[in-house]
């Protein structure tokens, strides 16, 4: 019987190895009881699609419909054939690729899944399947969120850097804030100094592959 695994599985550890993600100096722990959505639901699932464990995220994903049961099904019946089709193959031809699916439940904006066999020596992990269902959105938020705790930034500084990782640039900003662009281009500045980035691209990178779970301290 295999023991369920911690569901608090931190955000780094749900990543894609080969992904490089941006450590978080010296971030404080949340609150005792403070539930944290970042937007990244596990799930560790066998080849019968039984659910061995799940974070919180992914509970809540449950909660809402979006996954049923104790058996990993989706309300996508498209995504569920395409995954079956995936472990009947992986189980036939011994192969262990890496499936990305888009899962678009009725009602709410698509997911993103990233599904993979773990790589273990423990007897009774080996064979378990991750699956990783990413809501770009809530993990949006929740980086910006702790950016904005980490860095200091203002509540303006914040909203502009939504708005800059939506695609808009200071002209834009400017127009649909009702703000000077010079303002705009100020608070640009101002966000420059806080994350230590020098250009928009630069800056949206960090708040779209921030990594808050990670502490880093300066040596």
């Amino acid at each position: 019987m295999v023991t369920p695994m911690d569901a608090d599985t931190s955000a780094t550890a749900l990543q894609h190895p080969q992904e490089a993600y941006i450590a978080a100096p010296q971030l404080k722990s949340p609150a005792v009881g403070v539930e944290i959505d970042d937007g990244l639901a596990l799930f560790l699932i066998n080849d019968d699609l039984q659910i061995y464990s799940q974070n919180r995220p992914a509970r809540r994903l449950v909660c809402e419909g979006v996954v049923h049961g104790d058996r990993f099904m989706t309300s996508s019946t498209i995504f569920n054939a395409r995954l079956q089709g995936w472990i009947r193959c992986r189980k036939r031809r011994g192969e262990d690729p890496e499936l990305r699916l888009a899962l678009r439940p009725i009602g709410r904006q698509t997911l993103h899944a990233s599904i993979t066999v773990l790589s273990s020596p423990s007897p009774e992990l080996k064979n378990l399947i991750s699956v990783v269902i990413m809501d770009h959105s809530k993990m949006l938020s929740h980086n910006i969120s702790s950016l904005k705790r980490l860095c200091g930034l203002t509540p303006s500084e914040a909203v502009i850097l939504q708005l800059l990782c939506e695609g808009n640039d200071a002209v834009a900003i400017s127009r649909k804030l009702g703000i000077a662009k010079t303002t705009a281009r100020s608070h640009l500045q101002r966000l420059f100094a806080k994350t230590g980035t020098t250009r928009q691209l630069e800056l949206v990178h960090l708040a779209f592959n921030f990594a808050p779970e990670i502490e880093f301290r300066n040596r």
